[in-house]
């Protein structure tokens, strides 16, 4: 018992050891402090309705850096865009009355790994983007102390490629879908990521493929009815189930609301009725 307990002692004192020899040899690495741009390139993104706010994440990298805190200056980089224009005609720079950023300049401080610079995108409306191919291209300009810039992540294409309404976020839909004598036909359970229609409407896929209905917020009642090309499937409202319903709140986080829909409808298939009842909840 003796022995075992000298070398349990023995072992726990080696563990120490090692610990303390990694942290003294950590504190011996010094690698110099990297800003960039994760997002760099050009990316897709979607514009709320009316105002928001684009947070554009902005990195630094290192290990024990002799700079505390450093900062970022970033703006629109007019230069950069005209050579990506070059080689990428159609693209236009998104119009000043669509974007304002109130600070260029970013600050990290020890231990920071990220910090956003806030774009605010203005008068946003439903034709804003009717044929067009608006670009905000963010590049970082300077950084004091000077510290190093990844330069193949030093500039972010922002492609404004349409609009979107509060309610465009991704859900967990569940459900089931009956025929006229009560036999589930049809299970829901799937992830569905709707597209905004106008400033009160999204479309979603239904439970057939090649399905795709809409769904018009009017207060905290829906409006259900099919996309064009699903009209073969004569989708309407089912009151005599009960009444869709949508009930959520805006979140600032995800500029978006998070809520849920809770929709009773019916279509056709093959002559036969089916009638669904999902609830459509907010997931991430």
């Amino acid at each position: 018992m003796l022995k075992k307990y000298r070398f349990l002692k023995a072992m726990l004192l080696l563990f120490v050891l090692i610990c303390t020899s990694c942290e003294k040899g950590l504190d011996m690495v010094n690698v110099d402090s990297t800003v960039y741009i994760p997002g760099s390139g050009l990316s897709t993104q979607t514009a709320l309705l009316g105002e928001s706010v684009y947070k554009l994440g902005i990195y630094k990298a290192g290990v024990n850096q002799k700079n505390a805190e450093v900062t970022v200056n970033l703006g629109v980089d007019q230069e950069v865009f005209a050579t990506f224009l070059a080689s990428n005609p159609g693209y236009e720079l998104l119009p000043v009355t669509n974007f304002n950023i109130p600070s260029g300049e970013v600050k990290l401080g020890k231990g920071d790994v990220r910090q956003d610079l806030n774009i605010r995108l203005t008068n946003i409306g439903e034709n804003t983007f009717s044929g067009k191919k608006y670009v905000l291209p963010i590049s970082i300009k300077t950084v004091s102390p000077s510290v190093k810039i990844n330069e193949e992540k030093k500039v972010a294409f922002l492609y404004f490629s349409r609009f979107r309404n509060v309610y465009e976020s991704k859900y967990k839909a569940y459900g089931t879908g009956v025929d006229d004598v009560g036999v589930v036909v049809k299970k829901i359970d799937e992830v569905i990521v709707p597209v905004s229609v106008s400033a009160n409407t999204i479309e979603i896929s239904g439970p057939e493929t090649g399905m795709k209905i809409r769904l018009a917020v009017q207060n905290d009642r829906v409006v259900v009815t099919g996309a064009p090309g699903s009209a073969a499937y004569n989708i309407q409202n089912n009151i005599a189930k009960g009444e869709s319903t949508y009930i959520g709140k805006f979140d600032p986080t995800y500029q978006a609301y998070k809520g849920a829909f809770k929709l009773f409808y019916s279509y056709t298939l093959s002559g036969k009725l089916i009638q669904v009842a999902v609830d459509l909840s907010f997931t991430l």
